[in-house]
């Protein structure tokens, strides 16, 4: 059949046979099966079974020679199992039901000789063929009984745990069944690791329900015979509810096991206060809901537990038992089971970390040996341990999990096999078939790429034929061949010659092996020595001018420098933008600079840009109410919404000078109203729509509070945890000053965010110390004029974007965002029905040297650093969510002329980056196809977003954010920020998000990055988003310093995590059923005493303690007579 392998654990020292003699001997009198009201001792199941064994074996049934099972639910059923096993044989499980041709072709194909039938079945099992065996007519019990010592030797000498045991058919991906060889070893392990694990006794009774052909009948059966239970064989009618519900009463049944979709039905039925017997519920074959867990619970008062195990993992390989009252979603499938062990990893191979999704492998003593005569198969699905040095397997399951973080493995669906090209889901096989159809074709295969503006499309291999035309372009060749026979989106866009296709060792299509159809390699672009040519031409000179106050180069400018390769960022681009508008006078777009990079290109365009003066923004008629621009009538509905939110309100801290009093801040802060009108504007509703009326004067006070570094925080997160009104009834902004005691004074301010962006908090910060410091030298304040204000700017906004303007940007976006998915990011907790914007923050931070190689990696890829992060981040959100269409959104400035530099307001807009990765492509290719997709979002960030929510998301889930639910916000230079250096005391403000995760990002003074990951507090525990933030630094650093790296083999996942997953996957003790409480806490407590155990207000305990205390309290119970049984009322406070 299959050659026994090595395997990770040796075999049982009994194996199911004679485990089940042992406990025949022991109790020949007790009912070991039951079945349509008739009792079968364990005393006439050992003397039948061994009979039929004798019989058996006669008729030449033995190791490695099958006998077939068609027999109906019966006392038999069991006999012939046994019987089977005793005589050292594999049992055929074959289906009653099935049609003759399939039951046809199981015998042959497994070289059965013998099958066993009852009436019912003889004639289709005489029809395969093979010699039919009643087990009723198998005489009586051969020699080698029992001995007085109890001992039994019916069962076959010789047998060992690599011997085959029975032999499972589960569907192929050819059509054709695939037969599993399961073991004894696998079934000893199995069936004892099941009985532990529901603590079967003698007083148990077991339904057995399970057709044969399918695994849960293994354990049904033999898990409650090795342990001196009763099998309880239910009726025929078995799948009928209310019959099962009858039989668990009459038969007083304590364990049973059923699929999640015969327990929804079994839910509905009456009954179930009947069933007082019940103590045992198992659930698997399906997910699990917390819903169903908990209605199962509350009707049978029973434990109920979801089991997980492919075929070729003998039945249950991990188990969970559920927890009344969990949070809503699936219930995990928990831990390995005792000698399993498990390993969840990428589509390299490399385990994964906490968190993220992954194919579930499975190894150790419950391994099938592999599939029935195919041994290519068997060594594409059971593979070597990469990690195991003894030469042990591990079966490729095919599920995709995640390890939660309390180390429970949660199952989150198969694998998707299909491609998925520009939204739309297609089977390789069906473009392979298409091609072979062609006779120029030998062989072929498919496969995704990332093209240019990094959209997916589809390649096409092909090996020609012998004899095929040669000089015909394959593309001209099978292009027509296609079309009359695929869908339009199932056509390929390239076409690739190869003399062979790619293969894996079980001769499949190596997809991962297939070169990139565009593959050709990168040319550095820096301009050599000889090769520069210094600027010349007025319109050179000029860009020259401009670069050299953006970029600050190190060397002298040539034409043919290229603007993101000397550093240049977007926002610095977008600054480029405006500057060249100011000083040429000409039409100059964003999208248009991103088109010419290089500083003769960018010439060129100014020198070719017609001579378009802008007009300048005019100062809007403030006697009336005036419009409000696109930014801030999103957050005026927001606010409408959820009135007063704090989540809106936005923080500014400012260091004041040593000399400056209370009352100079108070006159800066009033002089910054003054100044700036958005901060003295107020909002009514007038006909169904928001207006905004400028307050001739507002003015605020300064309280001072007198306090210390560790009691800040808890002051600034009262300070901005309120929000605001916006109808004028109150300023919005508001202020406090605190005085640290240690010569540190800080002013405080929070504002609604309808009045502010972190553009405007820095033109804020600036104009504040300028204030401050003429207040205090007592001289005039030297401030630059504004000519205009943001009310002329909102006014302005509504009459330059036209409809037919943005019909045009809503077309681009339609095509840009066609076919995008949320993402559903692995939450710690079920996603609430509307988003609360509560969060926190984690820090995270680059050091400088990778900030350094992360700038190279830019320079190399033609473009900014912005890219990379993005780039990285994508890539560790595809990888813990297994979806590779990631769309991310940012925050641009929304200030594209020169006038609107220092005006104070709320323009931020947000775009969305549709990011297609393709986890073989190389992280320097990812790069540079993120850069192009950065352009082409910043060249078309003028829509505003609530435009382009309108359009594309008419019915909102208000349980995400629309479009996108992930953000990078990477500043490019210093930004203001908390003047606190503590995080923690950041991280403590820090109370709203707007997204499921924002990565937020600003230069160091060392020349790294620093920042943290933003995180939505109803979805993530902080040690989840930590995690996160771990994995991405560690993937970033490994990106960078080996871009050529494909993204899914890019390092993630730190050592320490590598081996806590290790352990929890050993599988040995993971699950301990049978262990009390107050075992495994005195185990731990042994084990790490000084650790805290229990903390509160004002007190904590170490496990040592706990313990201790504990012990006294028991002791003293047990001096007053409680035991077993006793009922103990406990009426305390919430302490220790």
């Amino acid at each position: 059949m299959i050659p026994a392998p090595r395997t990770q654990a040796p075999a049982e020292t009994a194996l199911v046979p004679e485990l089940v003699a042992r406990q025949a001997a022991r109790t020949p009198g007790a009912t070991a099966v039951l079945a349509d009201g008739v009792r079968m001792s364990y005393g006439e199941l050992d003397r039948r079974s061994a009979g039929l064994a004798g019989r058996l074996r006669e008729l030449g049934a033995g190791p490695e020679a099958p006998v077939g099972i068609l027999l109906g639910r019966s006392g038999d059923l069991v006999v012939a199992l046994l019987a089977v096993l005793r005589a050292g044989a594999p049992y055929l499980a074959l289906d009653a039901g099935a049609p003759q041709t399939r039951l046809d072709a199981l015998v042959a194909a497994s070289g059965t000789r013998l099958i066993l039938c009852d009436p019912a079945t003889s004639q289709a099992g005489a029809a395969t063929g093979a010699a039919v065996v009643r087990p009723t007519e198998s005489g009586e019990p051969v020699a080698d009984r029992p001995t007085e010592t109890g001992e039994p030797v019916a069962v076959r000498a010789g047998l060992h745990g690599q011997d085959a045991a029975y032999i499972l058919h589960t569907s192929g991906s050819t059509g054709t069944p695939k037969g599993v060889v399961v073991p004894h070893q696998g079934l000893a392990a199995m069936v004892n690791g099941t009985a532990d694990l529901l603590r079967l006794t003698p007083e148990d009774r077991v339904l057995h329900r399970t057709p044969l052909v399918f695994d849960a009948h293994v354990w049904e059966i033999f898990a409650p015979l090795i342990r001196g239970a009763a099998v309880v064989l239910a009726p025929d009618a078995d799948r009928d509810p209310a019959t099962v519900l009858h039989t668990i009463a009459e038969q007083q049944v304590s364990v049973v096991q059923a699929v999640p979709t015969i327990w929804r039905q079994m839910v509905l039925e009456d009954g179930w206060d009947r069933c007082t017997t019940l103590r045992a519920l198992v659930s698997g074959g399906e997910r699990l809901s917390t819903e169903l867990a908990d209605r199962l619970t509350e009707l049978s008062g029973a434990e109920v537990w979801n089991v997980y195990g492919p075929t070729e993992c003998t039945v249950n390989a991990t188990a969970y038992r559920f927890t009344p009252g969990a949070a809503a979603g699936d219930v995990p499938i928990g831990r390995p089971l005792p000698r399993t062990r498990v390993l969840v990893t990428d589509t390299a191979g490399t385990p994964v970390g906490i968190g993220v999704p992954g194919e579930l492998l499975i190894g150790g003593v419950q391994l099938a040996r592999g599939y029935l005569h195919r041994p290519d198969q068997t060594a594409e699905r059971f593979v070597p341990d990469p990690i195991a040095q003894d030469g042990s397997r591990l079966y490729r399951t095919g599920d995709r999990v995640r390890w939660r973080a309390d180390g429970q493995l949660e199952y989150l669906g198969r694998i998707d096999e299909q491609l998925k090209v520009n939204g739309v889901r297609l089977e390789p096989a069906e473009v392979e078939a298409a091609l072979l159809g062609h006779p120029g074709v030998a062989a072929a295969a498919v496969a995704p790429y990332t093209a240019a503006g990094d959209t997916q499309q589809l390649a096409a291999y092909v090996v020609r034929a012998p004899g095929a035309e040669r000089d015909v372009p394959l593309d001209v060749l099978l292009r027509g061949h296609l079309i009359e026979r695929l869908p339009s989106t199932h056509l390929p866009a390239l076409f690739v010659e190869l003399d062979d296709i790619p293969r894996t060792t079980s001769g499949k299509t190596d997809r991962r092996a297939l070169p990139h159809p565009l593959a050709a390699p990168t040319a550095d672009q820096t301009p050599a020595a000889g090769d520069r040519t210094a600027p010349s031409t007025a319109a050179q000179l000029l860009i020259a001018e401009a670069w050299r106050d953006l970029l600050r180069p190190a060397d002298d400018l040539a034409v043919q420098d290229d603007f993101f390769r000397l550093g240049g960022t977007s926002l610095q681009l977008t600054r480029l933008v405006t500057r060249l508008r100011a000083t040429t006078g000409r039409e100059v777009t964003l999208q248009s600079l991103l088109g010419a990079t290089t500083l003769a290109a960018q010439a060129e365009l100014i020198d070719g840009a017609a001579a378009t003066p802008q007009a300048p923004i005019a100062r809007a008629d403030r006697s009336r109410g005036l419009p409000l621009s696109y930014e801030q009538r999103r957050l005026w509905f927001m606010d409408k919404l959820n009135p007063a939110s704090p989540e809106w309100v936005a923080g500014l801290l400012l260091k004041l000078p040593a000399d400056a009093t209370r009352e100079h801040a108070e006159t800066a802060l009033n002089a910054l109203i003054a100044r700036h009108e958005a901060l003295r504007t107020a909002y009514t509703e007038e006909a169904g729509e928001p207006r905004q009326h400028i307050l001739p004067e507002v003015r605020v006070e300064l309280p001072e509070t007198g306090t210390d570094r560790d009691a800040l925080p808890g002051h600034l997160v009262t300070l901005l945890g309120r929000g605001f009104a916006l109808d004028g009834t109150e300023p919005l902004l508001r202020a406090r000053l605190f005085d640290l005691g240690d010569g540190r004074r800080i002013v405080a301010v929070a504002l609604h965010h309808i009045t502010t962006d972190g553009w405007s908090t820095a033109v804020l910060e600036r104009e504040f110390a300028e204030l401050i410091g003429a207040a205090v030298r007592g001289t005039e304040p030297v401030l630059p004029q504004l000519a205009v204000q943001y009310a002329d700017y909102a006014v302005w906004q509504r009459e330059h974007l036209t409809d037919a303007a943005v019909a045009d940007e809503l077309a681009h976006w339609r095509e840009v965002l066609d076919g995008l998915e949320p993402l559903e990011l692995p939450t710690d907790r079920p996603r609430p029905a509307v988003r609360d914007g509560r969060g926190s923050i984690v820090p995270f931070t680059v050091p400088a040297a990778t900030a350094r190689r992360l700038d190279e990696v830019a320079r190399q890829a033609g473009t900014t650093r912005f890219a990379v992060v993005l780039t990285a981040f994508a890539t560790v959100l595809a990888r813990h969510t297994g979806q590779w269409d990631i769309p991310v959104g940012t925050p641009v400035a929304g200030r594209g002329r020169a006038e609107l530099d220092g005006v104070v307001g709320f323009f931020l807009n947000n775009v969305v980056l549709r990011c297609r990765l393709d986890p073989a492509q190389d992280f320097a290719r990812a790069v540079a196809g993120a850069g192009e997709v950065t352009k082409d979002a910043f060249a078309h960030q003028e829509l505003p977003f609530d435009l382009l929510v309108d359009a594309l998301v008419p019915d909102r889930d208000l349980s995400r954010t629309p479009l996108f639910q992930v953000a990078v916000d990477l500043h490019d230079e210093d930004f203001n920020g908390p003047v606190d250096e503590d995080f923690e005391t950041i991280r403590q403000l820090w109370r709203i998000t707007h997204t499921d995760l924002t990565l937020l990002l600003r230069p160091d003074r060392d020349g790294g990055l620093t920042g943290g990951l933003e995180f939505a507090t109803s979805l993530f525990d902080e040690t989840t988003a930590r995690r996160l933030a771990d994995h991405l630094g560690r993937l970033l650093a490994a990106a960078v310093q080996a871009p050529a790296t494909p993204l899914d083999d890019l390092d993630m996942v730190p050592t320490q995590e590598l081996e806590r997953l290790d352990a929890w996957g050993s599988g040995e003790g993971a699950v301990r059923a049978d262990v009390p409480v107050p075992v495994v806490f005195a185990e731990r407590a042994a084990a790490v005493p000084g650790a805290v155990a229990v903390e509160g207000a004002g007190f904590s305990l170490s496990f040592g303690e706990l313990e201790a205390a504990s012990n006294r309290w028991a002791s003293y119970l047990g001096s007053a007579g409680v035991g077993r049984g006793s009922v103990v009322g406990v009426l305390l406070g919430r302490g220790a």
